[in-house]
């Protein structure tokens, strides 16, 4: 199954970068390609200029459309 780069710059309310930031993404139901049983979350942590790249599944691709 092909994942899409989804980027993000993670900042505070003066709009400064905050590195080493934890950010997850979570499926909102179970979801399967074929015989995969996506994990219902995936986390990731910002680079030093709050800058992330999240490997994640589009909705289209998925079975159960999640």
């Amino acid at each position: 199954m092909p994942a899409v780069n989804v980027t993000a710059t993670i900042v505070n309310q003066a709009l400064d970068p905050i590195p080493g930031a934890i950010v997850t993404a979570k499926l909102d139901r179970l979801d399967a390609e074929g015989s995969f049983i996506l994990p219902d979350f995936f986390e990731y942590t910002a680079d030093v200029n709050g800058f992330v790249t999240m490997s994640l599944w589009p909705n289209e691709e998925g079975v159960t459309a999640s």
